[in-house]
């Protein structure tokens, strides 16, 4: 039935659902960096052991390569990972905004203002509020005040 439905537990869901798929994301993104860096880190260090006398003109490039490769790595785990929380931060804003339009239907939003409108409220603090101003001060208003 229609009244058996509860928004809030659906909407966690979503989040849960979501929340799997970027960690998911995240976790075989990383695997799959670690294992190409692991890779070529073989590779170097194969070049690396061979005998000094053959290769000594090479070596510095090779050990530049290897602090390359790892700096490299680093890097974009980290840029996987801010990646990972800024669409989870954001996934969990959109939840919440969408569980508190959910809450209204039971229960409205109380003015934070005592009942005053946002431009008596500009008022009070000396902020004029002529027709010329008017229009700027509501964009500015509504930027402050919200």
């Amino acid at each position: 039935m229609f009244l058996d439905h509860d928004s809030f537990k659906a909407e966690y869901d979503q989040f849960r659902d979501v929340h799997m798929l970027i960690e998911g994301t995240l976790d075989a993104s990383t695997r799959f960096l670690d294992t190409e860096t692991k890779t070529e880190l073989a590779k170097i260090e194969q070049w690396l052991k061979t005998p000094e006398s053959i290769y000594n003109e090479y070596r510095d490039h090779w050990v530049d390569e290897h602090t390359d490769l790892l700096a490299t790595n680093d890097g974009q785990e980290l840029f996987l990972r801010s990646l990972a929380f800024v669409a989870l931060a954001s996934r969990l804003t959109h939840s919440l905004n969408k569980m508190a339009r959910y809450a209204e239907r039971f229960s409205e939003r109380k003015s934070r203002y005592g009942g005053k409108e946002r431009m008596d409220e500009l008022e009070d603090f000396g902020l004029s509020t002529t027709s010329d101003s008017k229009s700027t001060l509501t964009i500015i208003g509504h930027v402050l005040l919200c």
